[in-house]
């Protein structure tokens, strides 16, 4: 009787087991989701649309911003999304001014092609020629020989005109 129902038994197990192994699948991965934020919104299309030192027509936008970070010049208007337009035809021009609050201000300078050329000639010729007003060149001008002379001495105004001449307590040189 024990071997029959041994028999018996492992003749009705054997196949649900097989069965149960071949059909049951496990999930290999996590479910991820979609990763967070996946709404987008449309492009804006901010930034400067006319740079410096570029032709203008009237009404053209010259930049679109949130706030004002750019201020508005000569012949320059602002919308009330605080875009930047020309009013005039002319040529645009960045400045920065640092006083009496630091800012860059847009201007659409109205004058001619040639007039626009002589102006960024003057301005590149200022950016590449500094003013050499430095302590070493006021030095040379003789500007601080009374600076080496003792407290007792006179200061001695001819050396002033003379270029290159210093004065070191005693010693002109």
């Amino acid at each position: 009787m024990f071997s029959a129902l041994a028999a018996l038994r492992t003749r009705v197990a054997a196949p649900a087991l097989a069965a149960a192994h071949q059909f049951v699948r496990h999930a290999t991965k996590k479910t991820g989701g979609s990763g967070g934020v996946s709404r987008t919104s449309q492009p804006k299309y901010l930034g400067i649309k006319i740079y410096g030192d570029q032709f203008a027509k009237a009404g053209a936008i010259i930049m679109r911003q949130r706030g004002a970070k750019y201020k508005p010049g000569e012949n320059v208007g602002i919308g009330r999304d605080y875009t930047l337009h020309a009013l005039v035809d002319g040529f645009v021009e960045f400045t920065y001014r640092r006083l009496p609050r630091p800012r860059t201000l847009i201007h659409v300078r109205a004058h001619s092609a040639e007039e626009h050329k002589a102006r960024v000639a003057a301005r590149v010729h200022a950016r590449n020629n500094p003013p050499r007003e430095g302590v070493w060149h006021k030095t040379q001008k003789g500007l601080f020989a009374e600076r080496f002379a003792p407290k007792d001495a006179p200061v001695d105004d001819s050396l002033k005109a003379v270029v290159g001449q210093r004065r070191i307590g005693s010693f002109t040189y």
